[in-house]
C-alpha cells in the first residue's frame, strides 16, 4: 500500500525520490523494513538506511551534475 503511494507520488511530481528507512532494533520491525526496502528496490527506488547517507548521496549527485554541466 505504501509502496504504491510512493510510486504514484513519483509519477505525479516527476521529481527524484529518496527514501530513508532507518534500521530497527526490534526484529519484527526490521523484517518489515527489509520487506519494504525490497519492494522499493524491485520498483527501481533506492531506500537508504540513514538520513546522513541519503544526504551525502544527494550532495555527490549534485556535484556530479554540476561537473557534467560545466564540461558541455
Amino acid at each position: 500500500k505504501h509502496v504504491a503511494m510512493v510510486m504514484q507520488s513519483i509519477q505525479v511530481f516527476e521529481k527524484p525520490c529518496f527514501i530513508v528507512l532507518e534500521r530497527e532494533d526490534d526484529l519484527n520491525r526490521e523484517a518489515l523494513r527489509r520487506e519494504v526496502e525490497e519492494l522499493l528496490n524491485e520498483k527501481g527506488i533506492v531506500a537508504f538506511p540513514e538520513v546522513s547517507l541519503a544526504a551525502r548521496i544527494i550532495n555527490r549527485l549534485r556535484s556530479y551534475y554540476d561537473f557534467l554541466c560545466a564540461n558541455q
